[in-house]
């Protein structure tokens, strides 16, 4: 059931996106981390998406809070999948890995999450390799593709045994990303989608050559260079992670960051990142994730913001309006 103090904000997104001219529109959200409101979330989404056509839904990753024993880990993560699926139903979604979507403080291995979002293998449009946490999906009718990046990857031993997780794109995955995920046709548009930024310090333009992102700076380049050459747009690259909203371009390219959507998190330890919405619980603010209205023709994103927070404007190449 719906709570009484999100009625009228279901209204508000609804008339707010179907009075804009669009091509595609998804909804996402991000760090969620096992919020109590997250069974509110999902009657909101179901609210919303009776009104507006969405095309499907993302997540940036941190559906867990990490400290869980492994068997735990693997239930309650196949239960927050089944929630999210049935929340969009039928629309596709996709799913990022986050560094808090593991046990004992620590990342599942790429084997555990492959099995727990194994679904995405049902789309038609998914590209994933296998036992792999990133992928891609094509939709040829509106000429898009969606790449979902994995932002974290494990140094192992000699026997594949994993001992240390790393912030950044491992080797494999780069290549992946450089010879297949960015091998887009002319005429194109791409959003992709990760948990944390492929440049650390990406706030900081002229410094994303320094970042210890592994293989940040390479990939980033390597994105820019192939749109060019390949004739293709980037709209938007949507990270979650830091729990505040931020917006930066860099050499054309959109890097977004969403607000988280537990409303707990701000409050218990705030980052010095970006704008965090003022939240406060059994209101309309303890609800948070984002509608996104893409125009082609105008190279725009409407980012609709559902609950706490501010309605954002994204143009290709540009600042935020």
């Amino acid at each position: 059931m719906i709570k009484e103090w999100y009625k009228d904000e279901i209204q508000r997104v609804c008339q707010k996106v179907n009075s804009l001219e669009y091509d595609m529109v998804f909804g996402m959200a991000t760090d969620s981390h096992l919020d109590n409101s997250m069974e509110d979330f999902a009657e909101n989404i179901k609210a919303v998406s009776q009104k507006v056509n969405f095309k499907c839904f993302a997540h940036m990753g941190d559906f867990l809070n990490g400290n869980l024993p492994r068997s735990v880990t693997k239930k309650i993560l196949k239960e927050q999948m089944a929630l999210y699926l049935d929340a969009v139903a039928p629309k596709p979604f996709y799913p990022a890995q986050g560094n808090h979507d593991g046990f004992w403080g620590d990342m599942a291995i790429d084997s555990e999450w492959f099995e727990a979002t194994n679904f995405t293998n049902e789309y038609k449009n998914v590209t994933r390799p296998e036992g792999k946490q990133y992928f891609y999906a094509d939709f040829e009718e509106e000429k898009v593709r969606f790449i979902i990046v994995g932002t974290f990857f494990y140094e192992g031993f000699d026997d594949g045994t994993p001992f240390k997780k790393r912030d950044g794109i491992d080797d494999v995955q780069a290549l992946w990303l450089e010879n297949e995920a960015f091998n887009v046709k002319e005429g194109w548009t791409v959003f992709l989608f990760s948990h944390e930024v492929p440049l650390y310090g990406f706030e900081e333009k002229s410094k994303y050559e320094e970042t210890p992102i592994h293989n940040g700076a390479r990939i980033f380049q390597s994105l820019v260079k192939k749109s060019k050459e390949n004739k293709f747009d980037v709209a938007v690259w949507f990270i979650g992670h830091h729990h505040g909203d931020n917006h930066v371009c860099i050499d054309g390219i959109n890097f977004v960051t969403v607000a988280s959507q537990t409303a707990y998190v701000p409050q218990l330890w705030p980052m010095k990142f970006g704008y965090y919405p003022e939240r406060e619980l059994n209101t309309k603010t303890e609800d948070l994730w984002e509608i996104a209205v893409w125009n082609k023709k105008e190279k725009t994103v409407n980012l609709i913001r559902f609950g706490a927070g501010l309605d954002r404007v994204v143009n290709y190449g540009g600042e935020e309006a």
